[in-house]
């Protein structure tokens, strides 16, 4: 092979490479630019940069969650305080960096994804100061149901989003904790019922309980820690808008049929303290509702409690204490057994004392 055809096959391949080079970055570029724009909604937003929490779905009612002293309420002049794990949830959501592919800049197809302000949810966050930190509009779940369409008001484009937001910020039962108390059960100390469908009452001593009313017995261990575990994390199925009707006889909480008396110790500086609130059972809520008016001694506030939690309140003392042995004419022990009586209802009439 002379030099010659050497040169020529050397230029045939220089020629060769640099067609597949350029070739190859066309297809790139062609690639990149057919790919979907990937979109940063929002950046750096934490829960200790956000005092104010604005969301407003389209046709519904706003809500406000604001942050006093490190607490999120929904009416802090109430004391009407937001469920953690709600918020925590949405913060879990937006923290540090909400970004997504472009899906849309048709404004033709923005109701579609629900995103417009007629069909999707406006959330807002602000900070401490009033400025606003994040502003989109929230709308319907993605196919997989792990994002979520959002817009911003200046990008004018849908954003398929890599987070839950839509099953987070539509919340038609509302924000607020349900937590009638939020306790442990080994704090509590004391139970007492009293009323028309039972009186009873119950002690813990060293960690034993016994029943000291109507009469002497040890408790149930199984049943008292259930019906203790009830009361600690017993939780409100409504909130009742008192406003249209104030009167506490329309709930049967004028003088309600059974009024629990719970005591328990909580820590308030060095030492611990004990408390003691009452709550107030009244007539069953109408509907399917499935429960009974009550409140809180300490809180103007009437909701529904469910009925399993009142059940468990309007016990027969014998459900909740141990049968004492038996000693036979042979002087033998025995235990009696008997068939427990189901769970009382709560009578309209006058509650009663029982004697002492």
């Amino acid at each position: 092979m002379n030099n010659k055809h050497t040169m020529v096959l050397l230029v045939l391949a220089v020629v060769l490479v640099a067609a597949a080079y350029y070739y190859s970055s066309s297809n790139d570029a062609a690639v990149r630019a057919s790919a979907p724009a990937f979109r940063t909604v929002s950046e750096g937003v934490t829960s200790s940069t956000v005092a104010r929490i604005d969301i407003v779905p389209a046709g519904e009612r706003a809500v406000a969650i604001v942050k006093r002293d490190a607490v999120w309420y929904t009416d802090p002049e109430k004391d009407q305080r937001a469920d953690k794990a709600l918020i925590s949830g949405l913060f879990g959501a937006l923290e540090n960096r909400l970004e997504g592919q472009v899906v849309s800049t048709n404004p033709e197809s923005f109701a579609g994804y629900e995103v417009t302000e007629t069909s999707g949810t406006h959330l807002k966050l602000s900070g401490q100061d009033g400025k606003v930190l994040t502003d989109v509009m929230v709308g319907k779940a993605g196919p997989g149901f792990s994002t979520t369409f959002v817009m911003t008001p200046d990008a004018k484009e849908v954003v398929e989003a890599e987070a839950s937001l839509s099953y987070l910020v539509n919340r038609p039962e509302g924000w607020r904790d349900m937590n009638v108390f939020d306790l442990r059960s080994d704090a509590i100390t004391a139970v007492k019922s009293e009323g028309t469908s039972a009186t009873w009452a119950l002690m813990q001593d060293g960690g034993k309980w016994t029943m000291t009313e109507p009469f002497a017995r040890e408790g149930d261990a199984d049943k008292v820690q259930s019906l203790l575990s009830g009361i600690a994390t017993l939780k409100a199925t409504k909130y009742v808008d008192t406003t249209k009707n104030a009167s506490l006889e329309s709930y049967g909480l004028d003088k309600p049929a059974q009024t629990v008396e719970i005591s328990y110790t909580m820590s308030e500086g060095d030492a611990p303290t004990t408390v003691t609130r009452k709550l107030m059972i009244g007539t069953a809520a109408p509907g399917d509702q499935m429960g009974h008016y009550a409140r809180r001694d300490d809180k103007d506030e009437v909701f529904v409690m469910p009925q399993f939690n009142v059940n468990q309140l309007i016990s027969k003392p014998e459900e909740l204490s141990v049968l004492p042995p038996v000693v036979s004419d042979e002087g033998t022990t025995e235990t009696v057994v008997v068939e427990e009586p189901t769970s009382g209802t709560i009578s309209e009439t006058e509650p009663t004392t029982a004697a002492m």
